[in-house]
């Protein structure tokens, strides 16, 4: 048996849940009673089981001919609960007690590996589009040195009216907030690894 004591805070795991406080209402929206279910969903899913199969050989060991007659020998020697008290409970049954602690362990790892996957996944999401953000910054601010060498050419000298002072303006006005946005992606780029 192994026990994990999940986070608190819920994560982004699923389009949509991004957003959505860990209050309980939010839980109840999502038919869930506790934080911890939303856990034991994941323990149950069809992945992990797949990547315990075959990292134990489990295809082998339980003699199934299918992978999905594997997957339901496992789900028949495994249970996942999570009580009252947050904490989840996996027990898994068989007939080596040394496989039996491994397969336990083996669904804590995956557990961890997914989670850090997914939050990768959303930080590289975030990070996409503030990348996008900058580029578009940087083609408007490519836009107005243009307009603005345009008049300076048109006119042959900068003259200091409302016109050019409001273009000049707007230059330095996006020139820092692309500054900002690279410290941000900067930022997000370095808490990501």
């Amino acid at each position: 048996e192994a026990s994990v004591l999940p986070p608190k805070e819920q994560p982004a795991l699923v389009p949509g849940l991004a957003g959505i406080s860990a209050g309980a209402a939010s839980l109840r929206d999502l038919g869930l009673k506790n934080p911890a279910d939303l856990y034991v969903g994941i323990l149950k899913c069809r992945t992990i089981a797949d990547r315990l199969i075959e990292k134990y050989g489990l295809q082998q060991r339980y003699g199934k001919e299918t992978l999905v007659q594997t997957r339901k020998a496992l789900e028949k020697r495994t249970t996942i609960t999570a009580g009252n008290d947050t904490i989840i409970h996996i027990t898994v049954e068989d007939r080596e007690p040394a496989m039996a602690a491994r397969l336990a362990n083996g669904y804590l790892e995956e557990l961890i590996r997914m989670c850090r996957g997914l939050a990768l996944t959303e930080a590289s999401q975030r990070r996409l589009f503030l990348e996008q953000e900058l580029e578009r910054e940087r083609a408007e601010l490519s836009r107005a040195e243009e307009r603005l060498a345009a008049v300076q050419q048109a006119s042959g000298v900068i003259r200091p009216d409302g016109q050019i002072e409001a273009s000049l303006e707007a230059l330095a006005r996006l020139r820092g907030e692309m500054a900002a946005r690279q410290v941000a992606l900067r930022s997000l780029g370095s808490g990501a690894t």
